[in-house]
């Protein structure tokens, strides 16, 4: 793209010199004929062979504009060419800018899912820290409610055995 605009731009130039020397031709053109009018109308012989001169002058200066009008044309065609290689560039430029644009807008996608999917995750967490928490608070309570359990039970079996020891005693003092 670089080296088109490089080459529109030389070209351009080129084109501004041909356009600037076709200029001063047509001026050279005019003050000739100018001239030329002017010593016809004097009639005068060496004006006539002035005027002779200077109109194989203007010839000459003719023949250099069509020269150049024909380079000014090839230059304006090689810029013409060039202008569509610009233009195809651009196209293609565009192309690839809306490429990456939605590749952009994927990769943004992308990282908003992520980031759901992360505060979904952590959302997750927290719960299942919380239901662990409450778990474990559950299983302590549990764990302290046997323990009591437990320790009701072996008084229990201990009392059973303390009165069966002393039933004995009891049905003695009871029943003479």
């Amino acid at each position: 793209m670089l080296m088109a605009r490089i080459a529109s731009e030389k070209a351009s130039g080129e084109l501004k010199i041909l356009e600037l020397q076709a200029a001063a031709w047509q001026e050279k053109a005019a003050r000739v004929e100018g001239d030329l009018a002017r010593l016809k109308a004097l009639r005068h012989s060496p004006a006539t062979q002035k005027g002779t001169s200077l109109s194989a002058y203007s010839t000459q200066a003719l023949t250099s504009r069509g020269t150049a009008e024909k380079a000014l044309a090839a230059a304006n065609l090689a810029v013409a060419s060039q202008e569509l290689a610009r233009r195809a560039a651009i196209e293609v430029g565009l192309t690839s800018d809306d490429v990456e644009l939605k590749a952009q807008m994927d990769e943004e996608s992308g990282w908003k899912e992520l980031i759901l999917a992360k505060q979904a995750a952590a959302r997750a967490e927290t719960d299942y820290m919380k239901s662990m928490e409450d778990y474990r608070v559950r299983k302590q309570e549990a764990d302290a409610v046997r323990s009591k359990l437990s320790v009701a039970q072996k008084e229990t079996t201990l009392s059973n055995t303390n009165l069966t020891r002393l039933k004995s005693a009891y049905d003695s003092i009871i029943r003479p």
